[in-house]
């Protein structure tokens, strides 16, 4: 995951920069995407090319990845609405969640 932020900051919620190398060791990202169109998402949304990494098609998406940047899931918004918050251990499990989740 630290290759996608490499030479760009990272901001804490209260606007500190912070080193992605530091701070994503052995965490999993959630990556929001949204619409250039949109005033709110536009505020909100960082300037990050993501968008061709992950191959977004369509929006809202939730994208579910590894520190390595390796894709968890695709299917984070449906899985959350499917399953509730049990996704949420099942993708810290991190190996276990492409069996979980291969359906």
């Amino acid at each position: 995951m630290v290759d996608v932020f490499s030479g760009r900051p990272l901001l804490t919620r209260d606007g500190h920069a912070v080193d992605p190398e530091e701070v994503l060791q052995n965490k999993i990202v959630g990556l929001y995407f949204s619409a250039g169109w949109c005033s709110p998402c536009r505020d909100f949304t960082p300037v990050l090319d993501l968008k061709k990494k992950y191959n977004i098609t369509a929006i809202p998406k939730l994208v579910i990845v590894k520190q390595t940047g390796e894709v968890i899931t695709d299917k984070g918004r449906k899985q959350i609405k499917e399953r509730g918050l049990s996704c949420f251990r099942n993708w810290l499990e991190g190996a276990d969640v492409f069996q979980n989740f291969s359906n």
